[in-house]
């Protein structure tokens, strides 16, 4: 290994450093991938589970109408002349 520039050997480190450089850029990319997907991951969880709140909201609702409903046909039903007692 000598130090003549003329040498067609390159220095030890000058040969591995384009290797390194790209495993870096490979891994750094690897890491941006990974996050990329686990984030839409979390956004398509999250999505799912506001929709599941928003059925589940109206279906409360809806429950509550038709209690509602029942129980104003049975105050009407006990108002009507037909459900008056008889003596």
């Amino acid at each position: 290994m000598s130090l003549d520039p003329s040498s067609p050997e390159p220095a030890p480190r000058n040969r591995w450093l384009p290797w390194l450089v790209a495993i870096i850029a490979l891994l750094g990319m690897g890491f941006f991938a990974l996050r990329t997907a686990t984030t839409r991951q979390e956004a398509e969880s999250l999505r799912l589970q506001l929709e599941l709140r928003d059925l589940e909201l109206r279906d409360a609702r809806n429950r509550g109408a038709a209690e509602r409903l029942i129980l104003e046909r049975q105050i009407e039903a006990g108002r009507s002349p037909a459900a008056a007692p008889k003596n």
